[in-house]
């Protein structure tokens, strides 16, 4: 019964739920000046309350609808990069990495875990209702070892991903 609600795009949803609650405040609004003028203090003080209170709750709904659409909005997150991995020897592994952009790189890193480092812009609400999208730009794949004394004695292995770092034209 819900389903063509939930078909609806969220941003209409949003300026209609504002639009259906002023073109209901509207009229009570009118009602209650017209009263005030004739001294009809009592009805032109309900009206307006009446006006103001379905003022906020559309307001209100609108609010709700916003952020619903924030959540929505997180669907549209996108994979930043496919990684695999294939071991090769104790602590020792090719991981590769393949960007929507571009085909695969293989890397061989040491340790017992790896790492991938990101530039990320993610957008705050009011972006998010405009549409704005997450932007990043990976920096780096590095390996690591789980202890701390081999983390700074074993040989470490870290692989840039960017091709500039100085540029922002790596953003995907």
């Amino acid at each position: 019964m819900i389903d063509w609600l939930a078909r609806l795009d969220p941003r209409a949803l949003m300026v209609g739920i504002g639009l259906v609650g002023l073109a209901a405040a509207l009229p009570l609004a009118l009602a209650a000046v017209r009263r005030l003028r004739h001294l009809q203090l009592a009805r032109g003080t309900l009206f307006f309350l009446s006006g103001a209170f379905v003022l906020l709750l559309a307001a209100g709904l609108a609010l709700v609808a916003m952020n619903l659409y924030t959540y929505a909005r997180l669907a549209h997150e996108q994979e930043a990069a496919r990684v695999s991995m294939r071991q090769l020897d104790e602590r020792l592994y090719v991981v590769s990495v393949q960007t929507r952009t571009g085909a695969p790189r293989h890397f061989q890193l040491r340790g017992d875990e790896w790492q991938m480092d990101a530039r990320v812009l993610k957008w705050r609400a009011m972006g998010n209702l405009l549409g704005f999208d997450t932007v990043y730009r990976l920096e780096r794949v590095s390996g690591r070892y789980g202890d701390i004394t081999q983390e700074r004695a074993a040989p470490r292995t870290v692989y840039a991903l960017a091709e500039d770092r100085a540029s922002t034209s790596g953003l995907y």
